[in-house]
């Protein structure tokens, strides 16, 4: 399943994917420094073909002894070349989407905020 709409209305699309009880991503983590920290990226996609490049949302997290878990510590989002595999991102940023990008391509605001993209679901989504 794919969804369709701007870079400047991703976030409110994100957020009402986030509102619907059947959808839940799964977590994949790209990068991990064992007791320390590991970053985790969800399985939807970001699709931006006028970029050739694609982004998943994810997080940053610390590694709590106690719990025995990765607490989040903050939201981020990773940026690819398009296909490629969640542990060969090009960088992350900390922050939303659009902002990541903006400061990755270092393209007028305006114009990135109006760029098509498209969410992809997983397959079986």
């Amino acid at each position: 399943m794919t969804q369709q709409c701007t870079l400047g209305e991703l976030d409110e699309a994100l957020a009402s994917l986030a509102d619907q009880e059947n959808y839940i991503p799964d977590e994949i983590i790209i990068e991990e420094e064992k007791g320390e920290y590991a970053i985790f990226v969800n399985d939807l996609r970001i699709l931006i073909p006028s970029l050739s490049l694609e982004l998943r949302e994810g997080y940053y997290g610390l590694w709590q002894e106690a719990e025995d878990y990765y607490m989040a510590d903050f939201d981020l989002t990773a940026i690819y070349k398009m296909d490629a595999a969640p542990e060969d991102y090009l960088l992350w940023a900390q922050g939303s989407p659009l902002i990541a990008l903006y400061n990755y391509t270092h393209t007028d605001m305006d114009a990135l905020a109006s760029t098509p993209c498209t969410i992809v679901f997983p397959d079986g989504e």
